[in-house]
């Protein structure tokens, strides 16, 4: 019964996400390395407070990676695009059930927040789900554990390579790739340090003149992303965003002036708008809730 019900689950979150996003049917070596703890749990309790959000407990069974020092942990579920599938069909979701979590630690005013992972792809937005009979998750975790502590390993997606590095005690360390697609040209490229992604990450491609280009820069501090920049296949910067304690920012240019800039203030949960015309503001607009 419970078997069967945790495919129900699945695939009304298919169902649910068909115009959006889907849950992740096979997870990869980067859902792995970006997450700082993933075990094996049982949802002990389901409170969903307010038509907004939703609160869900589970006690730890199994390890498969990182620590907790507690046995129990929690997670606040919101109704946005990353918990949707969760969210939606939270009637599916009951006491009892066994899962598989993939989470991530941040220190708040000296105290560990967990928070369910999310996808590392904009077309999935699920890791974390209840586990199903001979789950494509555990089966690729146990596939992993074997390759730790040997240096230097290639992870495929079928035939073609999607990533190399070296993995100990657990955890990324040094410099990884990857790939995007069967072309080696292009691919993401940085650096774990304690298992986190620290400092510089930059996404490389090939251009028309075939000629190596960086089309994206990431800075990280312990696992955190501070900044994002994107740039087209002539250097040409198109987005760049900030994002701190109070504020994100997203500035998009065009042709190298700024055409619009976006600011969400997190204190009143609100965003101001502004666009520009030859280097001078010509309108702003202000927004409840982040919009960007």
């Amino acid at each position: 019964m419970k078997y069967f019900l945790s495919i129900l689950f699945l695939l009304l979150m298919q169902l649910g996400f068909a115009c959006k996003c889907e849950p992740k049917a096979k997870i990869d070596i980067r859902d792995i390395n970006d997450s700082d703890v993933i075990f094996i749990g049982i949802l002990s309790k389901v409170d969903s407070t307010t038509a907004q959000s939703t609160h869900l407990a589970f006690s730890i069974s199994k390890m498969l990676k990182g620590n907790i020092d507690t046995t129990s942990v929690s997670y606040d579920i919101k109704g946005d695009k990353n918990h949707a599938g969760i969210f939606h069909n939270i009637d599916t979701v009951f006491a009892g059930q066994k899962w598989i979590i993939f989470s991530t630690s941040t220190q708040v005013n000296g105290e560990t927040v967990h928070q369910l992972k999310k996808a590392n792809s904009s077309n999935h937005c699920i890791l974390s789900r209840p586990i199903i009979k001979n789950d494509p998750y555990l089966r690729y975790i146990k596939e992993v554990v074997k390759k730790r502590n040997h240096p230097n390993q290639k992870y495929y997606i079928g035939n073609d390579i999607f990533a190399e590095g070296s993995i100990s005690n657990n955890s990324p360390v040094g410099v990884w790739k990857y790939y995007l697609g069967i072309d080696s040209n292009n691919y993401w490229e940085g650096t774990y340090i304690e298992g986190k992604r620290e400092g510089l990450w930059q996404k490389k491609s090939i251009n028309y003149l075939n000629e190596k280009v960086v089309i994206s820069k990431e800075i990280y501090q312990s696992g955190i992303l501070k900044e994002r920049i994107e740039y087209n296949y002539i250097g040409e910067k198109r987005i760049h965003e900030t994002f701190g304690e109070k504020l994100n920012r997203k500035t998009k240019y065009n042709k190298g002036a700024v055409f619009s800039e976006m600011v969400y203030h997190k204190d009143s949960d609100t965003t101001t708008i502004e666009y520009f015309k030859y280097g001078k503001s010509v309108n702003v607009i202000k927004r409840e809730g982040k919009t960007f």
